[in-house]
C-alpha cells in the first residue's frame, strides 16, 4: 500500500520511494458500496468468460489491482446488477489501456475503428462476434448499457467514441515521441482515461438524467471536467516509475518537467498543488450553484438534480485519492502490458 505520513504521501520512486506534499487530499469522505466484494467476483468471471482473463496469473494480476473497489468507492450508491457492470467497463477499460498503449497507431486502428463503429450504430450486434476478444468484450459491455434512454445514451456513446479515438492520437504521439504542452497532455488525457465517460455512466446506471440545459451549463460543464483533471494528476504521480520503466513519456510528471526544466521531484510537488487548484475551484463551482440554478429558472426537481449530481462527482475525488493510497497494488511494480503492446 501507498504510505502516508507526517503530512505527506510517499509514492513509488525508481527502486525507492519519494515525499509528496499531501495536496492530494479530498475534503470529502470516501464511502464504499456495500456490494463490492460481489461485483470482485462477477467481473473476474466475467473476463474469463470473454477470453481476455486467459489463466490464473493473469487472474492474481487482475484481482491485485483491486479495481472493483475503484468502481465500489467512485460509485458507491451503486449496487447489485449496476455496480457489477459498472466494474465491468471499469476494469475492462484498465485492461485495453494496457492492451493499446503503443507507438504504432496502424497496429491499433482496425480495433479502435470496430468499437467505435458500434457505438455509431448503436448496435452491440455489430461486434459481438468479432474474433477480437476486446471488440466482444465492448460490444457486450454496450448491449448491457442499452436500457439508459436516449438522448443520454446518445451522450454517453459520443464521450466513448472520444475515448477510443484519443488512443490514435496518443499512439502518434508515442511514435514521434512528440511532447506535448502541458495544458494539451490534459486535454488528451480525459479522454484516453475515460474520466469524461465514466462519471456520466456511473450518473445513468444511478438513475440520474441531467437535462441538457443544465449539463451544458458553463459551471456545470466546468465541475465534470475538473474530476478527469485531479483523477489524472493523482494518477499520473503514482504511476510515473511504471511508465518511465516501460519507456512511456506521456505523464503530466514528464511533460512538466520536459516543458518547465523541472527536476522530477519538482514535477511531482507541481502535480500536487494542480490537484488541489482543482479540487478548490470544484469546491467554488459548487457553492456557485445555487446561482446557477437562479439564472437558469430551474425548479425543486433540476435543483435536485444538480444536488445528486453534485454528490456522486464528490465521491469521483475521495474515491479516487483513497483507492491509490489504499487499495491497489498497480503501482508496486512494473508490470509488462497484458498484450504486449510496447
Amino acid at each position: 500500500m501507498i504510505e502516508q505520513h507526517n503530512g505527506t504521501i510517499r509514492i513509488p520512486r525508481g527502486g525507492g520511494t519519494v515525499d509528496v506534499p499531501s495536496l492530494f487530499v479530498s475534503p470529502y469522505p470516501s464511502d464504499v458500496s456495500p456490494d463490492v466484494e460481489h461485483a470482485r467476483r462477477h467481473t473476474l468471471a466475467w473476463l474469463t468468460r470473454r477470453g481476455i482473463i486467459t489463466d490464473r496469473e493473469q487472474a492474481a494480476y487482475v484481482d491485485a489491482m483491486r479495481l472493483d473497489m475503484y468502481a465500489a468507492r467512485v460509485a458507491p450508491q451503486l449496487t447489485g446488477a449496476e455496480l457489477n457492470l459498472f466494474t465491468d467497463w471499469i476494469v475492462y477499460t484498465t485492461q485495453l489501456d494496457d492492451h493499446v498503449d503503443t507507438d504504432d497507431p496502424a497496429r491499433i486502428e482496425p480495433v479502435i475503428r470496430a468499437m467505435v463503429a458500434i457505438l455509431d450504430h448503436d448496435d452491440p450486434g455489430r461486434g459481438a462476434r468479432s474474433p477480437d476478444v476486446f471488440v466482444a468484450a465492448f460490444a457486450d459491455l454496450w448491449s448491457g448499457c442499452q436500457h439508459i434512454p436516449q438522448p443520454w445514451r446518445a451522450q454517453m456513446a459520443d464521450r466513448w467514441a472520444q475515448w477510443l479515438e484519443a488512443y490514435l492520437m496518443e499512439a502518434g504521439l508515442r511514435r514521434d515521441r512528440l511532447w506535448p504542452s502541458a495544458a494539451r497532455y490534459r486535454e488528451t488525457v480525459r479522454w484516453t482515461s475515460a474520466a469524461v465517460a465514466f462519471p456520466l455512466l456511473s450518473d445513468h446506471l444511478s438513475g440520474l438524467y441531467v437535462p441538457d440545459r443544465l449539463l451544458n451549463s458553463s459551471e456545470v460543464t466546468v465541475m465534470r471536467a475538473l474530476v478527469p483533471d485531479h483523477t489524472m494528476a493523482v494518477n499520473d504521480a503514482f504511476s510515473a516509475w511504471r511508465e518511465e520503466t516501460a519507456g512511456d513519456h506521456l505523464n503530466s510528471v514528464f511533460v512538466l518537467q520536459h516543458e518547465y526544466g523541472l527536476s522530477r521531484d519538482e514535477a511531482l510537488e507541481r502535480t500536487g498543488h494542480r490537484a488541489g487548484e482543482v479540487m478548490r475551484h470544484f469546491m467554488h463551482c459548487e457553492d456557485r450553484l445555487p446561482t446557477l440554478c437562479a439564472d437558469l429558472d430551474a425548479g425543486e426537481e433540476e435543483q435536485r438534480l444538480l444536488e445528486r449530481m453534485s454528490g456522486y462527482l464528490r465521491h469521483w475525488f475521495a474515491g479516487n485519492l483513497a483507492w491509490h493510497v489504499h487499495d491497489t497494488a498497480r503501482y508496486r511494480r512494473a508490470i509488462e502490458p497484458l498484450g504486449g503492446a510496447r
